[in-house]
Order: structure tokens, then sequence, then C-alpha cells
């Protein structure tokens, strides 16, 4: 466990291919910080897959969310830390966005991570529909991203 609002990521810098951040970034006290650590890890050309819930409205607002989303205001914001949206969706669940990676771009261990995760949250969709469909959770507003890890932009020197 990692308290991401404190802690980098335990990986180095540039070496990792893809990133997978379902539901967290709405919960960090710190998105900014978050995604600039994402950054540092991924790989130039590295993909990060991201789920957030959108709010278009304060009807059924999580509150456990610290900030809400909108998909405009996601995307700029990405832009902002040089990623760059390359498929996005309304999203009911992570295993739609896995779909997004095509099987030649996944190492032999990442596909085998990926079969087992739809498994697991195919499951678990079955297993646990009365937790699906509480009210809290309102209508399906979850959104998938796929965004490629640009070269970092070179500053302007004056």
């Amino acid at each position: 466990c990692l308290n991401l609002d404190r802690e980098p990521l335990p990986w180095d810098a540039a070496s990792v291919d893809v990133l997978i951040c379902s539901h967290l970034l709405e919960h960090v006290a710190d998105d900014r910080r978050l995604l600039a650590e994402i950054c540092r890890v991924l790989k130039p050309g590295g993909r990060l897959l991201l789920m957030v819930h959108i709010h278009e409205t304060d009807q059924n607002a999580n509150p456990l969310h610290l900030r809400r989303y909108t998909e405009d205001a996601l995307k700029k914001l990405l832009s902002e830390y040089d990623l760059r949206v390359e498929k996005d969706d309304r999203a009911d669940t992570l295993y739609q966005v896995f779909d997004w990676l095509s099987r030649p771009q996944l190492p032999r261990l990442l596909d085998t991570v990926r079969g087992k995760g739809i498994a697991v949250l195919g499951a678990l969709s079955v297993l646990l529909p009365p937790l699906w469909s509480l009210r809290c959770w309102g209508l399906p507003r979850d959104y998938g991203l796929l965004a490629i890890h640009d070269s970092p932009r070179q500053e302007k020197t004056p």
C-alpha cells in the first residue's frame, strides 16, 4: 500500500509501458502530483488506462470523491502532462477499457494479467450485481480512456 498523496510511485523513471489507474484520480488530495508521478514512470509512448467517475450534475455524487471531473476538464488536465487521449468512451467496467490495448502491443505477461483481470472483474460483476445497482452509484457515468505519453514538451528558452 502506498499513500499516493505523499509517496512516489515505486518504479524508476521512464520504466513502465502500461499503467492502469482505475477510480483513483478523484480520490487523491493532489491529482496533479499523481499525474506528474504517472508521467515520470511512463516511457515515452507508454500508455495510461484511466477510469474516473464523470460528474455532470451533483445528483448521486459520491462524498468520497475529493474532486469532480467532466470529460472536457479531464482531457485538458491530461494534455498539460503530455498525455494524449487516443481512445475514450463511457465504460461500465475496466475490462472494456482493457480491450483498447491490442494484443500485439501487450507483452506476454501483461496479456496474461489482462485475461485474468477480465475474468475476475467479470465474475465480480456477475456475483455482486446488487452492489452495482445501489442508488448511491447513480447512472453509469464511468469514463474510460487510453492516453499515450508523448515525449515531454521542450520548454522555450527566452
